[in-house]
């Protein structure tokens, strides 16, 4: 009994903590993200769709990459794949498709690898 009733204590904290976490990433002006660990989007993010344009089931997945510039997306893709197998923080500087201007516009991306 008292191991159930810690696991349904823990499950409620869980809860309340992702509550918590989806409300900060929501309301962000800037795009905060959840990544697997090849840089998948888990969940669409509303700022990545205000800036961008791109709709939210075209996120998922490694989708987001799409909205690179071209010239810099194998760049960009492999920084993000080096960056998640070393579990180190980094930064890289590409163009990022700007859907109120129609055009590209540079950006600076910084990633913080969280552990489980």
């Amino acid at each position: 009994c008292a191991q159930a009733l810690e696991r349904a204590r823990l499950d409620a904290e869980m809860r309340a903590s992702e509550a918590r976490y989806r409300s900060l990433v929501d309301a962000a002006a800037s795009a905060v993200w959840r990544a697997g660990p090849t840089a998948e989007f888990v969940a669409p993010q509303p700022a990545w769709t205000a800036y961008t344009g791109q709709a939210p089931d075209a996120q998922l997945g490694l989708g987001r990459f799409a909205m690179f510039h071209p010239d810099d997306r194998d760049r960009v893709v492999a920084a993000w794949r080096d960056g998640f197998a070393r579990e180190a923080a980094y930064a890289v500087e590409a163009r990022l498709w700007h859907a109120a201007s129609g055009d590209y516009r540079w950006c600076v991306a910084r990633v913080v690898p969280v552990r489980d």
